[in-house]
């Protein structure tokens, strides 16, 4: 949580199973015209380097290749804060999903021309989010 008492992400739960979740989202981000060029399955590699087993948990990275220009044409260094970092989580029945809030993103030491794209994607992530399952109050980083 930040000083000012804001939470440094929204915590967003999916009333489905963890797989289920996964498919759910990924197809919502698709029919929004978002892409996950990249996936980390942090639960596995935990296991594989350290022996420690975790519930299913998955880093997706997350955007649109219009975003990621507009963000480059004013500054190359932009593409440093994208794609934006989504963790997908698994509780039992249910799964959590986290994303950067808003106050975040606005904080963020970024050139201007970038912080409009960044906050362009996040918002359009939060909604879908909320389409599937709403906000929870708060999350893990949140204090």
């Amino acid at each position: 949580m930040y000083a000012n008492g804001a939470p440094a992400a929204h915590t967003y739960v999916i009333p489905e199973p963890f797989e289920r979740a996964l498919k759910l989202l990924r197809e919502a981000l698709r029919r929004e015209g978002l892409g996950i060029p990249m996936e980390l399955d942090l639960a596995r590699r935990v296991r594989r380097e350290l022996g420690v087993t975790l519930l299913p948990c998955k880093l997706l990275c997350v955007d649109s290749p219009m975003v990621l220009v507009e963000a480059m044409a004013v500054d190359t260094a932009g593409a440093i804060f994208l794609p934006l970092h989504v963790v997908v989580a698994a509780r039992g029945p249910q799964t959590l999903v986290h994303l950067a809030s808003p106050a975040t993103i606005r904080s963020a030491e970024v050139p201007v021309g970038v912080k409009a794209p960044l906050g362009k994607l996040q918002m359009r992530l939060a909604g879908i989010l909320q389409r599937l399952g709403g906000r929870q109050a708060l999350c893990a980083l949140s204090g």
